[in-house]
């Protein structure tokens, strides 16, 4: 089966890579804007491309790429995305549209690119991974929430639709996961928090947003928290077990 992984050069993405790349039975096509960022060892069942999620010309050239190879998708898994911490006040309109383009386009162009394959094969699986926070409002991450339930709600859509061409569309809605992701988050400096200055004598919206970007980060390193191992070996079970319902109902 061909997977191809979005968001692989730290994290969830690269350990769901690795963990693919151990069953010979998968033909794993890793990627990531920057391909100098992958520092593992690369199997035979495995290929490194450039992909970026923002530019339908790369992502275009990246599915020729697999086409060309393979001729085919079986699991398109979405990984690539970010977060921004801050209200709506707090976050200016140009920088939660980039959050937008990463975090909900990016999936959407690459679904126009890879669906037409599984519909022609009458075969596929999309895997999401999303957030709890596409699933409940979080306070002071007002944008990335929004982009997490904008996701969910376009591929919750998609399953009706898809249904009749044996498509599958999986969710996964990570809680707290020890990995990279609030190196960025939460930094204004590296554009993962809001820098709008607030009118707001009370200081309640900057100290409510600071408190939750602590306590995410608290979150973090609890023993609630999972690994990006632990969401990976999750993801190739759910890729697994949809092939093997797929069988059973082919053989009954």
């Amino acid at each position: 089966m061909t997977t191809s992984i979005l968001g692989c050069s730290s994290g969830i993405g690269k350990s769901t890579a690795l963990e693919f790349a151990k069953n010979k039975n998968f033909k794993v096509w890793v990627t990531m804007r920057s391909v100098e960022k992958w520092n593992d060892p690369v199997s035979e069942n495995m290929r490194v491309i450039s992909l970026d999620v923002t530019s339908i010309d790369s992502i275009n050239l990246a599915v020729q790429q697999v086409k060309d190879e393979d001729g085919k998708i079986d699991i398109l898994v979405n990984n690539a995305g970010y977060g921004i911490a801050g209200t709506v006040e707090q976050v200016d309109v140009d920088d939660a549209k980039a959050l937008f383009d990463v975090n909900v386009w990016g999936p959407v162009r690459l679904l126009q690119a890879v669906l037409p394959l599984m519909r022609k094969r009458k075969s596929g699986h999309i895997i999401n991974i999303s957030s709890t926070s596409g699933i409940r409002g979080i306070p002071c991450f007002d944008f990335y929430t929004g982009s997490k339930f904008a996701l969910e709600g376009i591929m919750d859509s998609m399953r009706y639709s898809l249904a009749a061409f044996n498509i599958s569309v999986t969710n996964i809605n990570a809680g707290p996961v020890r990995t990279s992701f609030t190196d960025r988050f939460g930094n204004s400096e590296l554009g993962g928090k809001g820098t709008l200055l607030v009118d707001d004598t009370t200081g309640y919206l900057e100290t409510l947003t600071n408190r939750m970007i602590m306590g995410l980060n608290k979150r973090m390193e609890s023993p609630e928290a999972q690994t990006s191992e632990n969401i990976a070996q999750l993801i190739v079970n759910v890729s697994n077990l949809r092939y093997f319902l797929a069988a059973l109902i082919i053989l009954l």
